[in-house]
This record gives structure tokens, C-alpha cells and sequence, in this order.
């Protein structure tokens, strides 16, 4: 009787273990679902493609004629901070540079979202870029202009913005979007973000300033200089 009773219970402990993972799923995938909400219709095409959990779904289409990616990046890495939801905006289409131009915030450290600490060489930032940031690259002969990259400038008013970079391959702004839950991450050591709604315009306003520096990385380099 005493065993039966036991089976019982366990198999009524696993059930609701099993129920409390499939909805703690359906509340992510849901949560998961609302992120691009905002923002889809600045995008010609948008398509959302699912990825394999935990990683977020990432948001592709067209803007202004251009390819765009917009792909959100848990970072657990740094040191005595909360773990942070970051979303990189990226146009992935070739440019005329040959060096990586790499400028971060406050840089402290390996991220989960950039290369930033690979990149070998430290350079002196262009005149007005602000003085907490830093500037890397892998050829800094082969950088752009400064006044190329210069639409990015007024960005970085917004304390959110971490990252731009410009590479043969494209460039990149990287924003943080949510912070994790003090609590739940204190107790469970588990990055909850809750419901994250994405500022429409912000990140109008991010692609708008990115499509300038593609156009001024199309024009001759003494145009662009």
C-alpha cells in the first residue's frame, strides 16, 4: 500500500514538474513571439526566423533597399553585472573597407555579442566620439574616413548603445534592450527579462544612420574623408 501510495505521489510531483517546464516554455515562446511586434513593419519582407531554444528568434527583411538583421544576444558574461538582452542591428552587405572599424562603450571585458577584444589594434577615436569609448581594428591603415562613420555619431547619446562596427562584411550597432531581473537571477541565477517591447523608433532611427554610412562608404574615399 505504502509503495503504490508512493508511486502515486512521485509520479503526481513529476507530472507537475513537467507542467510547470511546458508553461514556463509557452510564457518564453510567447514573450519570445511580442519582441519584434513593434517593429516588424519597418521592414520590407520581414521574415522571423526561429532558432533552437534558448536563443531568441531573429527578424530579416529590407530597409531603404538594404538587407537587415535584427538578432537579440543574452549576455552572461560579465563580471558583477546582471546579465544583459542585447540586439545587434546589422546591414550584411559588403562595403569598400579594408580594416575593421570597431568603436565600444565602455568596453570591460569578453561579450557574448562581439569580437571587440580580438581585434589587435588600439586606435585613437575620431574627433567628437565620446571619450568612454574605444576604438579597435585588425588593419587601422585600412580603416573608413571619419567622415564616413560619422552619421553613427549622434547615437550614442542614448547610454543603450554598446557597439558600432563597420567591416568588409557589413556594419553592426548593438543595443541593450532589457536588463534580467535582479531577484530572479540573484536566486536562480536564471536571466528572466519579462515582456520586452522594442522601441519603434529608436531603432528607425539606429537603420536610418546606418544606411548613411553605407551610402558614404560607396563614394570615393576623398568624398568620404
Amino acid at each position: 500500500m505504502k509503495t503504490a501510495l508512493g508511486i502515486l505521489l512521485f509520479a503526481l510531483v513529476a507530472w507537475q514538474l513537467v507542467r510547470m517546464f511546458q508553461r514556463s516554455r509557452e510564457t518564453v515562446a510567447e514573450r519570445q513571439g511580442l519582441l519584434f511586434s513593434t517593429v516588424k513593419e519597418l521592414l520590407e519582407n520581414p521574415v522571423v526566423r526561429e532558432l533552437q531554444a534558448p536563443d531568441h528568434p531573429v527578424l530579416e527583411g529590407q530597409f531603404r533597399g538594404l538587407p537587415v538583421q535584427l538578432r537579440p544576444v543574452v549576455d552572461t558574461l560579465a563580471v558583477r553585472k546582471l546579465p544583459s538582452l542585447w540586439l545587434q542591428v546589422t546591414i550584411p552587405i559588403a562595403t569598400s573597407v579594408g580594416g575593421t572599424f570597431d568603436f565600444m562603450m565602455r568596453p570591460a571585458g569578453p561579450t557574448s555579442f562581439s569580437n571587440f577584444d580580438h581585434l589587435p589594434h588600439i586606435v585613437a577615436s575620431p574627433a567628437g566620439w565620446p571619450e568612454d569609448g574605444l576604438l579597435r581594428s585588425d588593419d587601422p591603415h585600412n580603416m573608413p574616413p571619419p567622415g564616413a562613420v560619422a552619421p553613427a555619431l549622434p547615437l550614442f547619446a542614448n547610454p543603450r548603445m554598446k557597439e558600432f562596427l563597420v567591416s568588409p562584411k557589413g556594419v553592426r550597432i548593438v543595443i541593450q534592450i532589457a536588463e534580467a531581473n535582479r531577484a530572479q537571477y540573484g536566486v536562480f541565477r536564471q536571466a528572466e527579462f519579462g515582456d520586452i517591447v522594442i522601441n519603434p523608433d529608436l531603432i528607425e532611427a539606429v537603420l536610418n544612420r546606418m544606411v548613411a554610412v553605407v551610402y558614404n562608404l560607396r563614394q570615393p574615399m576623398e568624398v568620404a574623408a
